[in-house]
Order: C-alpha cells, then sequence, then structure tokens
C-alpha cells in the first residue's frame, strides 16, 4: 500500500499563495484526500500544524527541514516515509505518480 503523508502549515497559510490560488489547492487536496482514501491501494493522511503538532516532531526530517527552513517548508509531502515535495501542494499529476503512475481523478 502507497502511504502519502502531507504536513500542512495552519490553513495552509505559510505557503505564500495568493488566498485564491490556496482555497483552490486546498479543495483539490480534500477531494483528492477522499478519492484516494477509498482505494484499497493508497493511504493519504493530512496533518495541520495546530491540531498535529505532536506529528510534525515525531519525524525528524520532517522537524528538521522546518527547523532549516521554517514555514517555507510547508506544506511536506512525503510518500511511503520520503519527502517527495516540500513548500507547495502536489499536483493531480504528481499524485498519480505517487500511485504508481494510477490515475487520479478529481
Amino acid at each position: 500500500m502507497t502511504q502519502i503523508k502531507i504536513y500542512e502549515g495552519t490553513s495552509g497559510c505559510a505557503t505564500g499563495q495568493t488566498e485564491s490560488r490556496l482555497v483552490a489547492n486546498l479543495a483539490r487536496i480534500s477531494m483528492a484526500t477522499r478519492t484516494l482514501n477509498q482505494r484499497d491501494d493508497v493511504q493519504l493522511i493530512r496533518y495541520d500544524l495546530t491540531q498535529d503538532s505532536n506529528q510534525f516532531i515525531c519525524d525528524q526530517r520532517v522537524a528538521d527541514l522546518i527547523a532549516a527552513k521554517g514555514g517555507a517548508a510547508l506544506p511536506i509531502t512525503m510518500v511511503d516515509n520520503e519527502i517527495v515535495k516540500q513548500g507547495q501542494y502536489p499536483t493531480t499529476p504528481e499524485l498519480a505518480r505517487y500511485c504508481d503512475g494510477a490515475s487520479v481523478s478529481l
């Protein structure tokens, strides 16, 4: 099973995106979470800095990245415990690639 984890800042505000783009990305990632979690071969987990702060501390690589880059590192995307993207949400094609190229319809 492919496991995707996205570590997010509080409401995504650390991303430096415009508000309209941030809202669109958050909606797209929320839809992706619902869609992908309906599959048997993928699990997508989102961690919010405010609500899930322990998760940011538990993974030393995530903690080190945030210590080095601050909020600019967020969001951080991990696939099967490897950091694959930082500072931006994964695109839909990237999510498909993370799922072994399987189609991701959002």
